[in-house]
């Protein structure tokens, strides 16, 4: 079950060692998700100015000889949301090009309410910028076969708060739209070239249904075909799943794919009672990143999803109360 988003990955990055730049190194140059559809046009989906891969590289080493300042960034001690990480390490690449204009900057009326924020403006070669940024994690659920599947709504958050159909309408209907708003534009420093929305992460499909995580043969409108992608089972159906070691990854490490030292890895046992364990007091999935030994090292091969006993029901209520 190997994936080609963790091939893709170490072929360039699989020397980084610090946690942070692995992260930073995947903010930067995994793929979007997203691909021209109905939900958003070419012209929104961001392409951000990048520096040449081998001054990349040199800027990476320098980072991981001294991490330092870049890990205070980072502030992780106060914003533990993935979200938040992921804005502070692209803010962090920002300010090292010095096209920074300003980050989270929020517009409010008269009345000191929130009318919204602009996650980035940033200097582009196409001028300045409005960027939006999103980090997100969804399992594909549909009653129907997966090639008849062409809604993004059938891609639901872990804890079923949210969907990929709808966190897009959110982005371009409502903060794509922000720099048109009379209380920004006073704000402004001169007048927004583009909005663009920078949507990564990776989407996990059902296990039973194998052959649309290991490989970019199946795609569906509006998903990027070279996407980073998984797969998502029960606890259950993970026991027949053929692996021998694997990593339950915290939040923060859900970005890039994993390494690990030897000792840091746990039997299929131990994650069977781990995950079993986990679900008797918390029902939230749990992300799984199997391992093996390659370059002196534990990495990643294929991640999933697990989710608890009663996830499908709460999915499929979900889906037929049309969210």
């Amino acid at each position: 079950m190997n994936g080609t988003a963790q091939q893709g990955y170490f072929r360039d990055w699989g020397h980084l060692q610090d946690p942070h730049v692995r992260a930073l190194a995947w903010m930067l140059t995994s793929p979007q998700l997203l691909a021209e559809s109905r939900f958003i046009a070419a012209s929104q989906i961001a392409e951000i100015d990048m520096p040449p891969h081998q001054q990349l590289t040199t800027w990476f080493a320098e980072l991981e000889q001294d991490p330092s300042h870049f890990h205070a960034s980072l502030d992780i001690e106060r914003h533990r949301r993935l979200g938040h990480y992921a804005e502070n390490l692209l803010a962090y690449f920002f300010r090292h090009q010095g096209n920074l204009v300003a980050h989270g900057l929020q517009i409010h009326d008269a009345k000191k309410r929130t009318v919204g924020e602009f996650d980035f403006l940033v200097e582009q070669k196409i001028g300045l910028l409005h960027l939006e940024i999103a980090t997100k994690f969804y399992l594909l659920f549909s009653d129907v076969a997966l090639v008849e599947s062409n809604n993004l709504f059938d891609f639901l958050g872990p804890n079923l708060a949210d969907s990929l159909g709808a966190k897009m309408g959110k982005i371009v209907d409502q903060q794509l739209s922000l720099s048109a708003h009379p209380l920004a534009q006073a704000l402004l420093p001169r007048p927004v070239s583009a909005a663009q929305a920078l949507v990564k992460g990776w989407l996990f499909y059902p296990h039973s249904q194998s052959r649309s995580w290991r490989t970019s043969e199946v795609t569906l409108p509006g998903i990027v075909a070279n996407h980073s992608r998984g797969f998502w089972c029960g606890l259950d159906e993970l026991s027949s799943v053929n692996f021998e070691q694997a990593l339950i990854l915290p939040r923060l490490r859900w970005l890039a794919p994993a390494i690990a030292r030897t000792e840091e890895v746990i039997t299929k046992a131990e994650v069977m009672q781990e995950i079993s364990q986990h679900f008797t007091r918390d029902q939230s999935p749990l992300m799984l990143a199997f391992m093996q030994e390659a370059n002196g090292q534990m990495r990643e091969f294929a991640r999933g999803m697990i989710v608890p006993e009663d996830w499908v029901n709460q999915a499929r209520m979900r889906r037929s109360s049309g969210a």
